[in-house]
């Protein structure tokens, strides 16, 4: 009897889950995994549509626009492959993946120079954010922009909220998406001003600038 129980037992064993159980395999194991596969190709092509777009912006070659999808992808795969309401057509979902683009593919100049932005509060979208930082081998660098032009460096999201023609401040949706790439980056010290004009090249900052400390974060509001 042991010996039929154990030939049995091997017989069972050996025999391919997907023979063994039938049409039960078919509706539930395989059809989840095609869905599986339906939804990664799904998030796969909502990606490079998006990052397409975004690297045609900001004249970037195809190794670059390779790069980013790769590094989105593997980043949202796993949570379409284990979560099975997630829904990948959803406009929500959508708007992760354009999220996504942001982070991996705007330099974090830009960040920072949003981060500048973020804690001075009000400030003329005219005018121009004019900042150095200092990276970790010590050397300085200077970056200025007029604070309207910022928008089209993230083309996905309404970066202000107009007060008036002269008045401003970043968007909610500008200091959820800071907030979120503050906290999987760290940024250096940077020394900056708000200035009515572009600077000329070469010029320092004045006396009086302002500094966002080392690894800022966004206050909570």
């Amino acid at each position: 009897m042991s010996d039929n129980w154990l030939s049995t037992a091997g017989s069972w064993l050996a025999t391919p889950a997907k023979a063994l159980f039938g049409p039960w395999w078919e509706k539930y194991v395989g059809g989840k995994a095609e869905t599986i596969a339906v939804r990664k190709k799904i998030l796969e092509a909502a990606v490079l549509f998006r990052v397409r777009d975004f690297c045609k912006l900001h004249n970037l070659d195809s190794d670059k626009e390779l790069a980013i999808s790769r590094r989105i992808i593997e980043r949202l795969t796993p949570g379409v492959v284990g979560n099975d309401t997630l829904d990948v057509t959803s406009p929500a979902f959508l708007r992760c993946i354009e999220d996504e683009v942001h982070f991996h593919g705007i330099p974090q100049s830009a960040w920072m120079q949003l981060a500048c932005l973020a804690e001075t509060g009000d400030f003329n979208p005219d005018d121009t954010i004019f900042g150095e930082d200092v990276d970790e081998k010590g050397s300085h660098s200077h970056r200025s922009a007029i604070i309207v032009s910022l928008q089209s460096t993230f083309p996905f999201w309404e970066l202000l909220q107009l007060q008036s023609m002269t008045l401003s401040r970043l968007s909610a949706k500008a200091i959820e998406g800071l907030r979120a790439y503050a906290n999987r980056h760290d940024f250096p010290e940077v020394r900056y001003e708000i200035v009515p004009h572009m600077p000329q090249p070469g010029q320092p900052l004045g006396t009086h600038c302002l500094i966002l400390p080392p690894n800022w974060k966004p206050q909570s509001k």
